[in-house]
């Protein structure tokens, strides 16, 4: 979705909402009011969800293949769906979550103003597709962390143009500015319990276009 995409709607959030749309036809924009940032209803396909505070995405919400778009994103306990995520300062994925294929968490940010940018994995949670953070600051009090916990699995690619602290598993790639570890203390160029296994990735596995890995190919068919 981009800001030049015609919608064919736009429409409030609202807890009961049931909402599908085919890939073949306009996106619909739904927009979340003041007071309103729960993700609570059902939506599938080509739907971008829009808040300029937050987004909480509710555990028993169904999504498929939904954008959300917010500063600041939260993911709540034990949620299972795909969606990608584009936030500007944070996301939170809380425990037990499980992101199907294909999901994306995105944190970009090229602000100067100083301030931790962050994408924290809970324990339990399983990613299948990408995590990516860009920001423009490095030093200690502006730049960007993604931390991953020890019993996370993410299956894809991982970007960071910050501070990585994995202690989890990623069965696929790692690109990194700088490893660290923050437990009992920060240590730089540091990563403990954390795994890297690229090539048991499937062969199936399709990256994004900014990747630029590979040929274009169908990353799934609809169903309805």
């Amino acid at each position: 979705y981009s800001a030049s995409t015609e919608p064919s709607m736009r429409r409030s959030m609202s807890g009961s909402d049931s909402l599908r749309v085919s890939f073949s036809e306009k996106v619909v924009v739904v927009n979340s009011e003041s007071g309103n940032n729960v993700v609570s209803g059902i939506y599938i396909g080509k739907v971008v969800i829009i808040s300029t505070s937050s987004l909480v995405v509710s555990s028993s919400c169904q999504l498929e293949d939904v954008v959300l778009i917010a500063p600041y994103i939260k993911i709540q306990q034990g949620f299972k769906g795909s969606l990608q995520c584009i936030a500007r300062d944070s996301i939170t994925l809380e425990n037990n979550c499980d992101l199907l294929y294909p999901s994306a968490l995105v944190l970009f940010n090229m602000e100067t103003v100083e301030g931790i940018r962050r994408i924290n994995i809970g324990e339990n949670d399983t990613i299948r597709g990408q995590i990516i953070g860009f920001s423009k600051g490095s030093d200690l009090r502006n730049h960007l962390e993604i931390n991953v916990s020890e019993s996370a699995y993410v299956y894809g690619e991982m970007y960071c143009s910050g501070w990585l602290d994995l202690q989890g598993t990623v069965i696929g790639s790692v690109v990194t500015s700088d490893l660290y570890y923050s437990r009992s203390g920060i240590f730089q160029n540091t990563m403990i319990n954390g795994k890297i296994d690229i090539h048991s990735l499937s062969k199936n596995y399709l990256s994004s276009n900014w990747m630029k890995n590979g040929q274009p190919a169908i990353l799934k068919n609809e169903d309805f």
